[in-house]
C-alpha cells in the first residue's frame, strides 16, 4: 500500500516538475501575445440596452453560504492570472495526450464562459471546433491518431459543433441572419478545407490510410448533420418558390378574369 501511495507520488512529482520546466522561447511570447490581441479584437463584449446582472463563471455558490462575497476574486483580475501564466501559454500548443492538454481545454472553456452575445460565442465555438481538426491533422502526421485519441477529439469535436447550432439559432432569433449564414459557410468551409488537406497528404504518403479514415470518422456525423439541414433548407427554399409562383398564376389568372369582365361591361 505504502509503495502505491510512493509511487503515485513520485509520478505527480514528475509531472509537476515537467510542468514547471517548460519554458517560452521569444516567438512563442510574441506569438501568445498576438493571439490574446486577436482575441480581444475578435470578442468585444456587447452591451444590451436592457440592464441586467451577469453571473462571473467564476463565482462559486459558496459565497452565498458563508456569506463573504467581498471576498469573492474579481474576474478580470483571474483572468490576467490565467491567462498570463507560462504553463497556461505552453498549453496553447499540446496536444490530447499531452500533460498540458487539460490546461488548454480549461482555457478554451474560460473563453467559452466569459463570450458576451450570440456573436462572440459562435466565434469561440468555430475556432474551437477548428482547433480540434488541426490537432488531429497533427497527430496523423506524427502517426500518433489513434482510435482513443481519435475518440476523445471526435466528443470534443461534436460538443462544439452542438454549440455552433445553437448560437446560430440564437443569431437568426436577433435578426442575424446574415451573420448566422457566414458562420454557417466558414464551418462547412473549414471542414472540407481540412479534409482536402488529410487527403492530399494521404497521397504523398505523410500519413497513413487508417489515420486518414480516423479522421473521417471524427467528422462523419457532424457532416451528416450539416448534409440534413442543407437538405431541409433546400426543401424550404423549393415549396417557397413554388408557393411565389403559384401566388403569381393565381394573380395572373385574377387579373384577365377582370379584365374580360371590363371588356364585356363596356360592350
Amino acid at each position: 500500500m505504502s509503495s502505491r501511495k510512493s509511487k503515485t507520488k513520485n509520478k505527480m512529482k514528475n509531472i509537476f516538475q515537467k510542468i514547471k520546466e517548460e519554458k517560452l522561447t521569444p516567438d512563442e511570447k510574441a506569438k501568445m501575445l498576438s493571439v490574446l490581441k486577436d482575441f480581444v479584437k475578435k470578442t468585444p463584449i456587447e452591451i444590451s440596452s436592457v440592464k441586467k446582472t451577469i453571473k462571473s463563471p467564476f463565482y462559486l455558490p459558496i459565497f452565498n453560504t458563508i456569506k463573504q462575497r467581498k471576498f469573492a476574486i474579481p474576474t478580470a483580475f483571474l483572468l490576467i492570472f490565467i491567462l498570463t501564466t507560462s504553463t497556461t501559454f505552453g498549453a496553447m500548443n499540446s496536444l490530447p495526450g499531452d500533460i498540458l492538454y487539460p490546461v488548454k481545454i480549461f482555457n478554451e472553456n474560460v473563453k467559452s464562459a466569459v463570450a458576451v452575445g450570440a456573436k462572440a460565442k459562435a466565434r469561440v465555438s468555430t475556432e474551437q471546433a477548428i482547433s480540434r481538426l488541426e490537432e488531429a491533422e497533427r497527430l496523423a502526421k506524427r502517426g500518433n491518431l489513434t482510435p482513443e485519441k481519435a475518440e476523445e477529439i471526435k466528443i470534443k469535436f461534436e460538443e462544439h459543433s452542438d454549440e455552433i447550432k445553437k448560437n446560430i439559432e440564437d443569431l437568426k432569433k436577433e435578426g442575424n441572419s446574415d451573420f448566422a449564414k457566414e458562420v454557417s459557410s466558414h464551418f462547412k468551409d473549414s471542414i472540407g478545407s481540412q479534409k482536402e488537406k488529410i487527403n492530399k497528404l494521404t497521397d504523398e504518403d505523410r500519413i497513413s490510410t487508417s489515420s486518414r479514415e480516423s479522421f473521417s470518422d471524427i467528422t462523419s456525423d457532424v457532416e451528416k448533420e450539416i448534409k440534413n439541414e442543407d437538405d431541409k433548407e433546400e426543401i424550404k427554399m423549393e415549396n417557397n418558390k413554388n408557393s411565389r409562383v403559384f401566388e403569381k398564376d393565381n394573380q395572373n389568372r385574377s387579373d384577365k378574369i377582370i379584365e374580360r369582365e371590363n371588356h364585356e361591361n363596356e360592350d
